[in-house]
């Protein structure tokens, strides 16, 4: 290994709230806890002015920089990673929510009497949700999309979307859609309504705190957008002073399934059906065509080569992410300043009993644009939502550890 790493426990985090203002309104997988990402803006940007996280996920990064004056960026190709990431960053009254709220219940109780309400009709939607759940999903979705503002509309379909979640028939605990068994299905009951009005609760006290905050200190402006980072952005050319993001890790049908865990949502919340694809648009989604590739990076090379020596197809899985993440560093080289800094924190995961060297790999990348590595920390991961064991070769009770430590690579422009 070329890079040195050191590891500095002070930045586990282990007990931390990681929860707080709006960090807990909505689950999604792999988040990086507030408290790493406000740590590496406070120590990394001190005079920054535009922060970026390109992979911005539920938008943590977001509201560090926000909270931390600096105006920034956020990109991802998830619709309902985009929608959580404009709640989480924009602060409302919660005077205007709590009335909002009291006319949704209003709405709510009339319907439940009188409409005849048109059900979604996704492909397997009564093998996902029992018949009884799907009206009063349908009862609270159709009284959300009456309601006029778009910011307060927006943080009630936050809401609605883990209400579908969670009553859903899926395992909770589980990013991934595995469905609760049947012998378990027939004594479960969720009650949509009660759980709608719990996680409205819930986000309500969050969005109490962030709002009063952001009246008494200078926050930065968040713009988000959804787009493919691998392809040109709206983000301005030159303009970017920091980059903080956590990269997504390599492949999504064996670790995190971001397309899958957000599917039901998406269909509840009227995208279109292609939305399925999210895991395949996603870095990797299609396997390389060969083992080859046009960029510097020995330990890539190497790597490839060990996993290629068990199996090719596996191989050229992992080397399409890649090649698809030096598309994406070309794009956030676009948009960096001189002096500009970049701050990856990654896992590095196994493939055919062989560990990736993905933070290794991602600095080399950087490299090939000229950026030089600075330092690799290395923290335990106690409690970051990540599957605890994988099934590495996609075999039916064929499980491996997966991380329980990642690395922050710093790098300098």
């Amino acid at each position: 290994m070329r890079h040195q790493k050191r590891t500095n426990h002070e930045w586990d985090f282990a007990s931390s709230d990681t929860k707080y203002y709006t960090h807990g309104i909505h689950p999604y997988p792999a988040m990086m806890i507030p408290q790493v990402a406000e740590r590496i803006i406070a120590e990394n940007g001190k005079n920054a002015e535009q922060g970026l996280d390109p992979f911005c996920g539920s938008g943590s990064v977001l509201l560090e920089f926000k909270l931390g004056g600096i105006n920034c960026y956020g990109t991802d190709i998830n619709p309902l990673a985009a929608l959580i990431s404009r709640v989480k960053n924009t602060p409302i009254d919660p005077k205007a929510i709590v009335t909002e709220l009291k006319n949704l219940q209003r709405t709510i109780s009339q319907q439940a009497l009188t409409a005849e309400l048109q059900f979604p009709t996704f492909f397997n939607i009564e093998y996902w949700f029992k018949p009884e759940v799907i009206p009063r999903l349908a009862t609270i979705k159709h009284a959300i999309d009456e309601i006029k503002n778009k910011e307060i509309r927006e943080f009630f379909l936050v809401c609605f979307s883990e209400t579908a979640r969670r009553s859903s028939n899926t395992r909770g605990s589980e990013f991934k859609l595995y469905r609760i068994p049947e012998t378990k299905l027939a004594n479960y009951n969720p009650d949509a309504l009660k759980i709608f009005y719990e996680v409205v609760n819930r986000n309500l006290e969050g969005m109490q705190s962030f709002y009063t905050i952001c009246q008494q200190k200078t926050t930065g402006n968040v713009r988000v957008l959804l787009t493919d980072i691998t392809k040109e952005s709206k983000v301005p050319p030159n303009s970017i002073d920091l980059v903080v993001t956590s990269p997504p890790y390599g492949d999504s049908r064996t670790t995190v399934a971001y397309g899958q865990f957000s599917r039901l949502s998406l269909q509840w919340l009227g995208f279109p059906e292609e939305i399925k694809q999210i895991d395949k648009q996603m870095l990797g989604g299609k396997p390389a065509p060969t083992l080859e590739f046009n960029f510097s990076s020995p330990e890539l090379e190497d790597t490839i080569n060990k996993i290629a020596e068990k199996d090719e197809l596996r191989a050229r899985d992992v080397l399409s992410f890649f090649i698809d993440f030096y598309d994406v560093a070309k794009e956030v080289n676009r948009v960096m300043k001189e002096n500009s800094k970049i701050c990856l924190v990654v896992g590095n995961r196994t493939v055919k009993g062989i560990t990736i060297p993905t933070d290794e790999i991602m600095a080399e990348i950087f490299e090939d644009f000229n950026y030089s590595h600075k330092e690799t920390l290395v923290r335990s991961i106690p409690s970051k939502r990540m599957p605890k064991r994988n099934s590495p070769t996609n075999v039916k009770g064929e499980t491996l550890s997966t991380m329980n430590e990642e690395s922050i690579v710093i790098l300098k422009r």
